[in-house]
């Protein structure tokens, strides 16, 4: 179903598919026959791409910016349109030297296009680090001469799941991104809070507040409006802004649903029991990456509302681990989804945060050019002579006759 808005006079954009990464965790791919055939065990990844339309004449030599963009449990790619679109817009004029170049947001592994195209082979398991790795993978796979262009300044960014997914892609991947803003992101586990989140994942469970069947009475045909009003009154999301929401339902919903035609039962593109298991699993994921978090190289723009369900002292904690590249953004009031339910307010977040990534950062520089401006023309034979000079010192004229 189309997005609104469907077009702009700054951007095309389509749905893209990648391979995701391999292998992965055990039990993340199950088939319903075994196969001798690993091919038959890889996953694809479902992305939406953005371009700017800005013409070359007019771009010159600004800088190309790229990001991307990861939606938290349970949300998808859609919720993300209404962002993309103002950014595009409001970037379109206010930048000299610079310009929005490329924008992906990606779906999940196993939520909605990505999981409606892999649901035969989706297993138990969802492990969150599995969803870093599928960023690089798209990346990587299909867009890697989009993101190494000389001079690209690529950011990512992230809410709840996807801020841990887009940090830990941001450590991986130090040289591809140069800065991450993480928005209320799910950074920290104590077995307390583990033992807290089981009682309630039961609650939910009970009360049915994750829902992607609909059955109906008999043929409805205003079924969009009852799913629909799911949404808005019984979900997480019932607090959203009404155009991020109505992007999310249309993006989780199959185009074999005509909304003119009457059905018995509607099916989102990805089951609830998925849903459920990415909470279930996002535990284990935080438990085992915390301690990766010191090695982060690039700036991390933590961003942390009043009334997140984080406690205030694992944002601390988050922030100490992070400590020599956090840049702390704490806000008053909103919750953890602030990103969906203020997107204007978020929207204004990412700018300065970029805006400051734009100040500091030089963009990708491909380092042979740099190599040769500072070192002329026999820079490789230089470079070897440096690094071997700089391990064994004095001793490196005996290594000479190495090079």
């Amino acid at each position: 179903m189309p997005l609104n808005p469907e077009s702009s006079p700054y951007y095309t954009y389509s749905v893209k598919v990648s391979e995701a990464s391999w292998p992965r965790f055990t039990g993340s791919v199950v088939l319903p026959t075994p196969s001798s055939d690993s091919n038959d065990y890889k996953l694809s990844i479902a992305y939406r791409r953005y371009e700017t339309t800005q013409s070359s004449k007019k771009i010159g030599n600004k800088r190309p910016i790229n990001l991307v963009f990861m939606h938290g449990n349970g949300m998808n790619k859609g919720l993300w349109h209404y962002h993309i679109d103002k950014i595009y817009s409001h970037y379109q004029d206010s930048l000299n030297d610079s310009y929005i170049n490329v924008v992906l947001a990606l779906d999940n592994a196993n939520e909605n296009d990505s999981a409606y195209i892999n649901s035969n082979k989706l297993g138990p398991v969802y492990h969150w680090i599995d969803g870093t790795k599928d960023i690089i993978a798209v990346i990587k796979n299909n867009e890697a001469r989009t993101f190494s262009q000389q001079n690209t300044i690529n950011i990512i960014i992230g809410h709840s799941m996807g801020g841990f997914q887009s940090l830990m892609a941001s450590i991986i991947e130090p040289n591809l991104f140069h800065a991450a803003i993480l928005i209320n992101p799910v950074l920290y586990q104590t077995e307390e809070y583990m033992a807290a989140c089981q009682i309630l994942y039961n609650k939910w469970i009970k009360h049915r507040r994750v829902v992607s069947q609909f059955k109906f009475d008999g043929p409805n045909k205003n079924w969009k409006k009852d799913v629909e009003q799911w949404f808005k009154t019984k979900s997480f999301f019932k607090n959203f802004h009404p155009q991020v929401l109505s992007n999310m339902i249309d993006d989780a919903t199959p185009p074999r649903y005509d909304p003119n035609q009457a059905y018995d039962e509607i099916n989102l593109k990805h089951p609830a029991t998925q849903e459920y298991l990415t909470y279930f699993w996002g535990v284990d994921s935080v438990w085992q990456s915390m301690d990766k978090y010191k090695f982060a190289k690039v700036p991390i723009y933590h961003i942390s509302t009043e009334n997140d369900l984080a406690p205030p002292d694992h944002v601390k904690l988050t922030r100490e681990l992070l400590k020599n590249v956090v840049i702390p953004i704490d806000v008053p009031k909103f919750y953890h989804s602030a990103n969906a339910e203020q997107p204007d307010w978020a929207l204004g977040v990412i700018y300065n945060s970029i805006d400051d990534v734009l100040a500091k950062s030089p963009g990708h520089i491909i380092n042979d050019f740099k190599y040769k401006d500072i070192l002329g023309k026999d820079y490789k034979d230089k470079l070897y002579q440096e690094t071997f000079k700089n391990f064994i010192g004095d001793d490196f004229n005996q290594l000479k006759s190495l090079l």
